[in-house]
């Protein structure tokens, strides 16, 4: 059974939906030493998650987070904790359905953050992996707890054709990590 936008925007409206501390460090530092200034954030929520990956965008010597929300109100709470933390001239979060407000994101991406709706993972990845740099990072959260919803997604990422490397670290929901290579180096 399908729900309506709307139905989602409602139910999700109060919802934290954060990385764990430890998956938000392990991401800090996976963009540090790869001096991502170029980071997309599919599930903004409340901007947690925003803050952490603005931070490194900082420390690398600048450079842009765009993150998506679909709850407006969301949205609105993100931009004034980025605000608060001092980072709001690294983030841009744009407003609505993420296979609109992100498909005119220019490459090259160093960083993709997989954190929305488990449903629209594979569609997400499949938009921004084309203009996501060689040896970028793409990062999906969920994936154990949402093992189901995972599974075309998952598998997706094991067909070297398609251009990853992949493998789920063992955070508490489980990450799918991987880099985006090309051709016969996906083997």
């Amino acid at each position: 059974m399908g729900f309506t936008e709307e139905q989602i925007r409602t139910f999700y409206a109060d919802k934290y939906l954060p990385l764990s501390r430890n998956q938000a460090a392990f991401l800090h530092l996976t963009a540090r030493s790869m001096g991502a200034r170029s980071i997309v954030e599919f599930g903004t929520s409340f901007g947690i998650s925003t803050i952490w990956l603005a931070a490194v965008v900082r420390e690398n010597g600048g450079g842009k987070v765009i993150g998506t929300e679909l709850v407006p109100e969301k949205a609105r709470r993100a931009r004034a904790h980025v605000e608060e933390a001092g980072l709001s001239e690294y983030v841009e979060i744009r407003e609505g359905n993420a296979l609109d407000t992100l498909r005119d994101v220019e490459g090259p991406v160093d960083l993709f953050l997989n954190d929305g709706f488990p449903m629209l993972a594979l569609e997400m990845l499949k938009l921004m992996a084309p203009k996501m740099r060689e040896g970028g990072v793409a990062v999906a959260n969920n994936v154990v707890t949402f093992k189901a919803d995972y599974v075309e997604y998952m598998t997706y990422l094991e067909e070297p054709a398609n251009g990853f490397r992949s493998m789920v670290v063992p955070f508490e929901d489980g990450l799918a990590y991987s880099i985006r290579v090309r051709g016969r180096e996906a083997a």
